[in-house]
Formats: C-alpha cells, sequence, structure tokens
C-alpha cells in the first residue's frame, strides 16, 4: 500500500499555519486539534517548515516566564530541514525513514513538494496490518473464495462472476449457432440470433457494464488513482464491445436478406465473441484482484447495496427478471451448445 492510498483512509487532515502565525496560535492550535505537530506552508500549500509541541515547550522554557507572551512567530522556532515522504512510497519505505531519522511523524508531499498529509508510527502499524489483512483476503479470493461467504465483498465479486457466466453463456450459444451456417449446417433462426443479440445489448450493456462502471471502477479511482488509465481503457472497452454488437447486427440483417452472407455474419460474431470474452478475462484476472485488494470494507459494502436496487434505473429499471427469462429461453433452445449450466444459471 502506498500513502496516497493510505491517506485516503486517515479521517484527520494536517493541521497547517503560515510561518508568520504566532506560537501562541500555535499552542492553542496543537490542544484545540489535540495533534503533535502543525506545519508551515506558504498559500499554495508548499512545506517550509514543521513545529511540533516539543518545540513550543522548549521555547516557553527559553523564554524564562510561566506563561510565555513573547512575539515569536513559527517561522522563528520552525524546523526547516524536515524528513518528508513521497505520496508514491509504500509504508514499509515509511518505517524504515522513521527508524533512520527518529521521527514518529513525517509530512508527506506530491511531486512537487506540496503538503499532501502527515503520518505518523501509529498510522504505519495500522496501515500495515489493514495491508496483511488485504494479501490475506486476496489469496482467500483466490484458493478459497467459500471462506468469504457472507461478506459484501464475496458477495459483490460474486454477483459480477455469474453475470459474466450468463454473458459467457450467451455468447457461446450465438458463437456455436453462426459457426454451424453453410456447408449443410442448419439455418439458424433469426429470431433466435436476435434475442442474443438483444439480451446481450440489454443485459451486458444496459445492466452489467453500467454496474462496473459506477460502482466497482468509480471505487478503484478513488483508492488506487493510479490505475485510472488502465480503468479508462476498459470503459473504452465498454464502448467498443457496443459498437461491435452493432455490427454483427448488421451483418445478421445482411444475413437475412441473403443467405450467401453467412461470412460475413460468421466473422463479425467471431470478433465480437473474441473480444468479450478477452474483456471478461481481464477483467477476471486484473481488476477484481485488484479491488480484492485496494478497496475497503465500506466500499464493499456500498457496492452490494447499490446491486441490490434491482430496480436502480442506472441498472436496467427493474428489467433483471426479464433478462432472466430471456437468458433460460436461450439457453433452453440450444441445448447442444458446449455451455456448463450452473445450478442457478
Amino acid at each position: 500500500m502506498n500513502l496516497e492510498t493510505a491517506l485516503r483512509r486517515k479521517e484527520d487532515r494536517p493541521v497547517t499555519v503560515a510561518p508568520e502565525a504566532s506560537l501562541v496560535d500555535v499552542a492553542g492550535l496543537l490542544a484545540a486539534e489535540r495533534c503533535e505537530i502543525v506545519v508551515a506552508c506558504d498559500g499554495e500549500r508548499n512545506l517550509l517548515g514543521v513545529v511540533t509541541d516539543t518545540d513550543v515547550l522548549r521555547h516557553v522554557a527559553a523564554c524564562g516566564r510561566q506563561e510565555c507572551g513573547c512575539a515569536s512567530r513559527v517561522a522563528d522556532v520552525m524546523t526547516r530541514d524536515v524528513v518528508t515522504c513521497r505520496l508514491d512510497d509504500d509504508l514499509r519505505q515509511v518505517w524504515n525513514v522513521m527508524k533512520e531519522s527518529g521521527h514518529r511523524r513525517v509530512p508527506v508531499v506530491d511531486s512537487g513538494g506540496r503538503l499532501s498529509g502527515v503520518v505518523n508510527v501509529r498510522d504505519v502499524f495500522r496501515f500495515l496490518l489493514d495491508e496483511k489483512e488485504l494479501e490475506k483476503r486476496e489469496i482467500l479470493h483466490f484458493l478459497d473464495p467459500q471462506a468469504l461467504r457472507g461478506e459484501p465483498m464475496f458477495e459483490v465479486l460474486e454477483t459480477l462472476r455469474k453475470e459474466h457466466f450468463r454473458i459467457g453463456a450467451v455468447l457461446t450459444c450465438l458463437h456455436h449457432l453462426v459457426a454451424g451456417i453453410g456447408g449443410g449446417g442448419r439455418r439458424p433462426e433469426p429470431d433466435l440470433l436476435r434475442a442474443m443479440l438483444d439480451y446481450m445489448e440489454g443485459f451486458a450493456n444496459v445492466i452489467h457494464h453500467p454496474k462496473e462502471e459506477a460502482c466497482l471502477f468509480a471505487a478503484l479511482r478513488r483508492r488506487k488513482p493510479d490505475e485510472a488509465g488502465a480503468l479508462d481503457r476498459m470503459t473504452e472497452e465498454h464502448d467498443t464491445a457496443a459498437g461491435r454488437l452493432s455490427e454483427v447486427r448488421t451483418a445478421l440483417l445482411l444475413f437475412r436478406d441473403d443467405g450467401e452472407n453467412a461470412e460475413i455474419l460468421r466473422s463479425s460474431v467471431e470478433r465480437y465473441v473474441r473480444f468479450e470474452r478477452a474483456h471478461m478475462h481481464r477483467e477476471e484476472s486484473d481488476f477484481m484482484p485488484l479491488a480484492a485488494r485496494y478497496l475497503a470494507a465500506e466500499d464493499w459494502r456500498r457496492i452490494r447495496d447499490a446491486f441490490a436496487r434491482r430496480d436502480d434505473p442506472a441498472f436496467g429499471t427493474g428489467k433483471t427478471e426479464e433478462y432472466d427469462r430471456l437468458f433460460r429461453s436461450i439457453l433452453d433452445r440450444v441445448p447442444d451448445a458446449p455451455v456448463f449450466r450452473i445450478a442457478d444459471g
């Protein structure tokens, strides 16, 4: 886990002051915010120095008064040579920095030197424990997914896998029927082919893909912003799949008007099926494990609750049951397709 991800899980924000602020103000902030460090920044959040509670106590002691009422400013006592970490540092790097420097609190800056947060020893230990837990769950996700049954993460990933099974089964039926056209093979019923395309249009493109984008991809963007480019490409693949489905519809019209266009239909179906299968494989091999590792428990609960709203307009306006019936009808009408049927399929 890097610091950018870790900071998103911290509820508190760094306390900042201007270098012109008085030490009296700093003492008040330390007490009010119950913190041990304030960070001096300019108007652009460039880190200039830090002042700790120890710095304030030392100043009061050196001032020789029971209550310091002098006009000293932050700039007079702050540490200017600050030990910092970067957003892309992982937690073990941060722990090594703390051990080597002896600091229990370290500011985190971005690539431009602007303040992003502050982490302390307790944060690092907590996040390292969280990371171990996430790694354990990731392993369980692959080796023993049933061990996670009943947890929001299991429910969400199981829902997506089952939807992938349904999409894959219809793709198999579509490919099976079209592959047999010509050469003495049977001529598939146009209405059956249209039903398969309708299923892919309605279930895959209108329900399944938007569900992934609005819930899983959105949560991953928040927790793992460095994966934004890959997530954009996956979203673009959803659009590409919709375009290839339109090509299949056009090819089906050409075939219906003239059986000599069978090869056009076969090749368009082949391209579409191959693309969809590769896309689902990438989601299951790359993005589901990524989500299992980086999404927090509250993310999974939120996604599970969104998935449970079967009548949500974003996910098909209550048409899930309609597509359930269409799916079973397709499988019943293509009994010889090489589809492995699960109990709830």
